[in-house]
């Protein structure tokens, strides 16, 4: 029988409120499906991009592919980010001048990024933290407007984080807190125009996961430019409540809402 094809379609609205009529972005020579399409929006410069993961065109692997639209509305031809093990979970961020960062993870292990800059296309995809057989998952990045960026994910029973500096690259992984968490869950991350960011998550018994009521605690914590990461705080815990779901939201002067 024929392939199915499973094609990624966006529509653009614009500062009138009407939306254009819908384009088809993923590649239509792949003959396995597209899935998992995540957006981001370019607020300064206008366009953005969608990243999505589908299948090769030769092999086994999976494959990210993204297209990005100009401020116009005129979407680029979809661009392959590079093949890929059981490439899923990614998350997408746009800094300042326009430049996007991609995060995610392969086999449930690796975690690996890369980087369109404006003017030059899309870098070499990096393993950002790997090494270890735990379990990655919940992916975030955010970035900042200097060009900074900031990805965070669960490894086993920690969170951890890396950090893009602008003209430099990637640091090194390692844990926002050197403890031991139970059933670390649903994280979230937000940054600030001047690269400072919040994390929040759950965890406890449950860890977000429907079940009887447990203490289920949302924690955050800060990052500081210049300092580091500092000030676990319970935002909720204690009693016998499920909490599940948190979202975040931090603004350009560094408040955040959970």
């Amino acid at each position: 029988g024929e392939a199915v094809i499973e094609p990624i379609t966006i529509a653009i609205a614009t500062d009138d409120e009407t939306w254009s009529t819908p384009v088809r972005v993923s590649s239509n020579t792949n003959p396995t499906n597209a899935i998992q399409p995540k957006v981001a929006a370019a607020p300064l410069q206008g366009g953005a991009v969608v990243v999505w993961s589908q299948g090769p065109t030769t092999g086994l692997d999976d494959e990210l592919w993204a297209a990005r639209a100009d401020d116009t509305g005129a979407w680029s031809a979809a661009e392959a980010l590079g093949a890929h093990v059981q490439t899923y979970d990614h998350e997408i961020s746009i800094d300042g001048n326009g430049n996007i960062f991609v995060a995610w993870q392969e086999e449930g292990i690796d975690v690996w990024a890369t980087r369109y800059a404006s003017g030059s296309g899309w870098s070499a995809p990096a393993r950002i933290d790997s090494g270890s057989t735990a379990a990655n998952r919940w992916h975030r990045i955010a970035a900042d407007d200097n060009g900074n960026a900031i990805a965070v994910w669960r490894r086993g029973d920690r969170v951890r984080a890396n950090r893009y500096t602008a003209g430099t690259g990637w640091g090194t992984a390692a844990d926002v807190v050197p403890t031991d968490m139970l059933n670390i869950d649903r994280l979230s991350l937000g940054m600030d125009a001047a690269g400072n960011a919040v994390a929040t998550w759950l965890t406890g018994p449950q860890g977000g996961i429907m079940g009887p009521p447990g203490n289920t605690d949302v924690q955050a914590i800060q990052y500081t430019v210049g300092t580091g990461w500092n000030g676990l705080t319970p935002v909720a815990s204690g009693g016998a409540l499920l909490r599940e779901h948190p979202n975040l939201l931090v603004d350009a002067t560094g408040n955040g809402l959970a």
